[in-house]
This record gives C-alpha cells, structure tokens and sequence, in this order.
C-alpha cells in the first residue's frame, strides 16, 4: 500500500503580512499597559486619600455640630429652670403684696362706705378689681411654667371618655350659653390624659365664650391620616383672620378687648405646651360651621394592636340584627 506524506500548508500571504505588521508593538502594548496600571493605581490611590480626607472632615464637623447641640440643650434646660424658678417666685412673693392690697381695699370699703360717694367705692372696687387680674396673671405664669416642665404620662386612651369628663365638668357653663355639642364616634389615641383633658376643655370654652349666637353650635370630629389621628373641635363663632391665627398661642396674647371677651390668653398656648412633651401638636384650621376649627394631632395606637382588638370585638359580637 503506497505511503501519504503531509506537507505543512504554508500561510498565506495576507497572514505573512498581518503577523509582520503586529509584532512589532507586541513589546509597546506590554509596557503601555504596564504604564496604564500605574498611572490608574496612583490616580486610585490619591482619589483613596482625597475620601479619606473629605470623611475626617465631615466626621470634624459632626463632632463639631453634637458639640453645639449638647451645649444648646444644657442653655435650653437652664433657661427653663431659670423660668420655673422666676415663676414660682413670682407666685409666691408677688402674691403676698396683692392679698395685702385687696384686703385693705376691701376693709376701707366695709368701714368707710357710708362715708364714700359713688367715685370713691368705684376707685376701691378698681383697686380690688386690679389685684384680682394681677393674681390671675400670676397664677397664668405660674400654668404655663408648670406645663413646660411638665412629665406627661403618655398611655392609650378613649377620646370618647375624655370627652364625656370635659363635657360633665363644662356642663353649667355650656348649659347657661344654650350651646349644642355634637361629635363622631371617637377613636382612641396615645397621649397623656391631662393634656388631652385641659385642650378639648380650653377649645370648648372658646366656642361657646367667643360666638354671638344664641345657641352656639360645636362638633368633634376625627380623621385619621398616616397613623395619626386628629381631633378637630369647629365652631360657628366670630372666627380668626388667618394672618392671626398663630397669636393665639403667645403667652397672654389678645385678639379682643377684654371688655368685648373676658379671659386672659393662656388657655391654648398652655395647651400646646402640654400637648408637645406629649408629641402631640394643635393648630388653627377652618371650621365646617363658619367659625374656626381647633385641630389637635396625636399619634394612633399600634395598628396590630388595633386589628386584634376589632377582630376580638366581631369574634364577640352576639348583637341580633
């Protein structure tokens, strides 16, 4: 049987041509890249360094603002032991010159009134009448020191019950003006029941105080939005401008002449106080009644628990239909 042999084909000639054009930069390409390699890993490392710098910087300045915040807190507090302290002495200390004021006022009117005319006992009861003022202010002062040192005791509540006490305690006062209060089923809410207490009274006080009707017309109402809950008290009243509706929180700030309506301003911004140390907040909104609308947002129980408690109320439900 005749052998094969196999000869090696040789490469073209396109290929002979490519191989001569590539060699050559085969030793350019190594060292270019080893020049790129270096040049990247020098850039890396200076941007590593410039980071490096950027994040002691901001770590400085963070330092630097924990700083000023902790010494904010420490002026914070001392200016509200300042207060507390000013307060007290000006309900105690101020209030001995008073009682003295009013009682001899009131001693010159019993002894001396047959011997007065009718300029002399008005200036004697505008003596008395400006004492008692003064020791309201005082006692006013005295409220809303306590209410910015006030712990509250935030726990889960029925607005529903809070509002029944509000509506008992007012009962004489709502009664003598003729008002009508009306309110949705009211939700529960997490806040502290002196707080929630003293708002809704002061918001009720207010509609039936500062309206000209015969019968003035309140309604509590509640929304919920975003896990929270807010309770709104509307009014028929005389209403506030918007433009004036954030006076109404300043320590004995007035809207009106106190002949036109008595009372002395320290209700709500009381109340706001109160309401922060409970996480709480209260506004000025507009009222579906033409007046102005009290809005007080707190923060809704846990949802789960919620859920379990109305799935526990249908499981024991055995009302007929």
């Amino acid at each position: 049987m005749p052998s094969c042999k196999i000869t090696p084909q040789q490469p073209s000639v396109q290929a002979q041509r490519a191989a001569a054009v590539v060699a050559p930069c085969a030793g350019a390409d190594v060292a270019w890249c080893a020049d790129v390699d270096v040049g990247v890993a020098a850039s890396a490392g200076g941007e590593l360094v410039d980071a490096r710098a950027k994040v002691e910087q901001l770590q400085a300045e963070l330092a630097a603002a924990h700083g000023k915040v902790a010494n904010l807190e420490e002026e914070l507090a001392r200016c509200n032991r300042d207060f507390a302290h000013f307060a007290y002495v000006a309900s105690h200390d101020l209030s001995e010159p008073l009682r003295v004021m009013s009682g001899y006022a009131g001693m010159l009117q019993r002894r001396y009134d047959s011997q007065l005319d009718e300029r002399g006992r008005r200036y004697i009861g505008n003596i008395t009448a400006g004492a008692e003022r003064m020791q309201s202010l005082i006692d006013a002062l005295l409220n809303y020191s306590r209410a910015r040192s006030h712990r509250p005791q935030v726990e889960r509540l029925s607005c529903e019950e809070i509002l029944a006490d509000v509506l008992t305690e007012l009962a004489p006062r709502l009664t003598e003006r003729g008002a009508v209060v009306a309110h949705d089923p009211l939700p529960e809410v997490v806040c502290d029941p002196h707080a929630l207490h003293f708002v809704l009274r002061e918001a009720l006080i207010n509609a039936s105080r500062f309206c000209e009707r015969d019968r003035p017309q309140i309604r509590v109402v509640s929304r919920r939005e975003k896990g929270l809950l807010r309770l709104e008290v509307h009014d028929d009243g005389i209403g506030i401008d918007p433009l004036q509706r954030e006076r109404v929180f300043e320590l004995l700030a007035r809207l009106h002449p106190r002949d036109d309506y008595p009372g002395l301003g320290t209700g709500l911004p009381v109340g706001r106080e109160l309401l922060r140390a409970s996480g709480a907040r209260i506004w000025l909104g507009d009222s579906t009644l033409g007046g102005i609308a009290v809005c007080v947002e707190l923060p809704a129980p846990p949802a789960h628990a919620v859920a379990f408690e109305a799935t526990t109320t249908r499981a024991g439900d055995t009302r007929s239909t």
